[in-house]
């Protein structure tokens, strides 16, 4: 394959076409390298083509190393790092609102309950001494575990693990194939890291209109044998046409042939 570069500053590539001996590919085996990867890099890492919903997967499969999966661009990593914090976060504040919710509505129901007498309702000092849910003034405060970390900072000390914790917190979570396992992660740590779980369920599901066109365009498989390639669009208009026909019209003439 060679490169030329034009004088109005585009690039075209042209194959070598004539018969070669295997001693001379080295050349233009070279000259191809770059040219592919140059390609693959436009094709797959280029910011504007990744979806943000694959860097938010790449994000929630800590073990996976994001900055030599994204080429180490710097750009794109931290791209991948704000979308990932940004949709955690988004997460993070629906479950507040639905408790905040949630609580009121508790609230707005026991003030519409209706009010006993207070012979009835106050316990006796040895059923509130007796009482589970009794809090004493010798009881300790109830220690909350939100110490203001957030689901991202979470996720950013698992990909910071080293060595031997490291090791032992993926072995965790393997397969049956030896493989660190995304969703028996998140299953797992639904509780305890339940923006993830939310956030990995909707990132890692496919819509059902996915599946369909997948199986649509599965069908070229079907067809595209190697003899077929090398025809023309006409050739394979002509064959198209004709595969309808059969399948239309043989039944008709089957009898008479």
């Amino acid at each position: 394959m060679t490169k030329t570069t034009h004088s109005d500053g585009t690039v075209s590539y042209e194959r070598i076409r004539e018969p070669m001996e295997a001693a001379q590919l080295s050349t233009p085996a070279a000259q191809a390298r770059p040219i592919y990867s140059e390609e693959i890099k436009q094709r797959f890492f280029a910011d504007d083509k990744i979806m943000d919903r694959d860097l938010i997967a790449l994000c929630l499969n800590w073990p996976a190393d994001l900055r030599a999966t994204l080429g180490y661009d710097v750009g794109l990593i931290a791209r991948a790092k704000r979308v990932f914090n940004r949709a955690l976060q988004e997460i993070e504040e629906e479950l507040e609102d639905a408790a905040t919710a949630k609580s009121q509505s508790a609230k707005k129901q026991k003030k519409s309950a209706p009010k006993k007498s207070l012979e009835a309702s106050a316990p006796s000092i040895l059923q509130m001494a007796m009482s589970e849910g009794y809090a004493g003034a010798d009881e300790e405060p109830d220690k909350s575990d939100d110490d203001g970390e957030t689901t991202a900072d979470k996720f950013e000390k698992l990909r910071k693990l080293k060595g031997a914790a490291r090791t032992e917190e993926i072995r965790k979570y393997v397969n049956d194939a030896g493989e660190f396992s995304l969703l028996k992660f998140l299953d797992k740590n639904r509780d305890e890291l339940k923006p993830a779980f939310i956030l990995g369920r909707r990132t890692l599901a496919d819509p059902a209109g996915q599946s369909v066109s997948e199986s649509t365009f599965s069908i070229n498989a079907a067809f595209a044998t190697d003899l077929r390639r090398n025809f023309s669009p006409r050739v394979i208009s002509m064959m198209a046409k004709l595969n309808r026909n059969h399948a239309r019209l043989f039944n008709r003439i089957r009898a008479k042939i």
